[in-house]
């Protein structure tokens, strides 16, 4: 069995497939012929992870990663579960931000790459939809995220300034610096309730 030997999910359905596609491919040494059939690496890892404990290594498979449990990731929009201090219930928002009747009320998110390296934030304007998108440097960071609203909240109008709603994601801790900096009011949606 190729995991006896080592080799990784990856490795084995990368090598499935080739043998798969190309003909001239002979299949790999003491590998079983699987005679044309793929599987994805996912597939091996759920099949890994659903055996009951201590049986990997009693067929004698080690994982690279010595590891006999798959690690939790959470999703984009959770975070550690702390409050953000200061925080002001999306209730408390002006009526006229609440049925988009008058500009100036904006909603903001973050757009996370999938390994959660890079990221930008979105700002759209709730009466004419009009959205501008920032690059944020240093990734989903409060510090870096504030420093670029700060900066493009002050390019607009004074009268483009009426509220900011945010979902509750730690992202968004220095909201009171940026409501210093720009007089734009920091609002913030219910947990689990961003829409």
């Amino acid at each position: 069995m190729d995991l006896a030997r080592s080799r990784a999910p990856r490795q084995i359905a990368g090598r499935l497939r080739l043998e798969a596609t190309d003909a001239s491919v002979e299949t790999m040494t003491k590998s079983p012929d699987a005679e044309g059939h793929t599987v994805s690496h996912e597939a091996i890892y759920r099949w890994i992870y659903a055996l009951t404990k201590g049986e990997l290594t009693k067929s004698g498979i080690l994982l690279q990663s010595k590891r006999t449990k798959r690690k939790s990731v959470k999703p984009l929009g959770e975070h550690n579960g702390g409050r953000i201090i200061g925080m002001v219930s999306i209730d408390d928002r002006s009526e006229e931000a609440s049925d988009r009747r008058v500009p100036s009320a904006w909603e903001g998110d973050l757009v996370v790459d999938k390994i959660r390296k890079s990221a930008i934030a979105t700002l759209v304007e709730r009466n004419s939809r009009f959205l501008i998108m920032l690059g944020l440097p240093e990734g989903r960071k409060a510090d870096g995220l504030a420093d670029v609203l700060i900066d493009r909240v002050n390019d607009l109008p004074v009268l483009m300034r009426g509220s900011l709603t945010w979902d509750q994601g730690t992202e968004m801790a220095r909201h009171a610096q940026l409501t210093l900096a720009t007089d734009l009011p920091v609002y913030f949606a219910h947990p689990h309730s961003a829409w």
